[in-house]
């Protein structure tokens, strides 16, 4: 039922069925999976490469044996990627021996398996529900080269700030800062009662360019997915964040 506008939501009806069959043996593997499923994506992770090798097993043979195959596997650990490497689950190339799992999941894993395990392949940035991630710095990448490619050939006005503005997929809010003018121009257009097709005065038309030509020198933003990795090794007794609003 691919293309159904329904079909999300069953997906996830049927792969928490399937789950939730496991609820009885292994109740903690079921509320990690689950909580870290979105559609038919899965971003989910551990405090130590054995430790994420189980559960990358544990999910590939369990979705399996519902017909699920779960593929396109990626980390930020050089040791778990060999491990994928030398694991016939992950990479059917890296091994001639049998799998556990049935033929047409292993056949539909030939597939992606050069292109993701080959480190050739590795420096091209993949998305992680959207999010462009380099798995090898860990870091989450936001390009501002292709939203800004065509706006130089538009004229400037109200129309075309707003199309600009919603052209950055930022689910996050990492960039609001860079946005946020862009944002305010608009709201500044839409008080004035300017038309949608009404071509900028001198003075904002100068500003408009000069939040492009930042951005374009800016070229993208780099932000590391995990600042304090300490926290997570049972360290840190509390964490606390704290900002100033004015």
């Amino acid at each position: 039922m691919f293309g159904l506008t329904c079909s999300p939501a069953i997906l996830n009806a049927v792969l928490h069925h399937h789950l939730t069959q496991y609820s009885t043996v292994d109740p903690s593997f079921v509320t990690k999976v689950l909580k870290s499923l979105y559609v038919d994506d899965l971003a989910s992770g551990a405090d130590d490469t054995r430790s994420a090798l189980a559960l990358a097993k544990k999910i590939k043979t369990r979705l399996a044996a519902g017909g699920f195959n779960m593929r396109k596997w990626l980390t930020n650990s050089k040791e778990l990627m060999t491990e994928f490497q030398a694991d016939p689950q992950f990479s059917s190339e890296s091994s001639q021996e049998p799998s556990d799992l049935p033929s047409s999941v292993t056949e539909e894993d030939q597939g992606y398996s050069k292109s993701t395990f080959d480190p050739q392949q590795l420096d091209s940035h993949p998305r992680v529900l959207g999010q462009v991630w380099s798995s090898r710095t860990d870091m989450l990448i936001i390009s501002f080269s292709s939203p800004l490619k065509t706006i130089k050939e538009t004229a400037i006005t109200k129309r075309s700030i707003l199309s600009t503005a919603a052209k950055f997929y930022d689910p996050l809010g990492l960039i609001s800062p860079v946005i946020l003018r862009m944002k305010q121009m608009f709201q500044e257009l839409c008080r004035s009662k300017v038309d949608w097709d009404e071509q900028l005065n001198n003075e904002l038309r100068e500003e408009w360019n000069q939040i492009l030509q930042k951005m374009e020198e800016a070229t993208c933003v780099r932000i590391r997915r995990c600042y304090f990795p300490e926290m997570f090794d049972d360290q840190a007794k509390t964490t606390e964040l704290h900002a100033l609003l004015w």
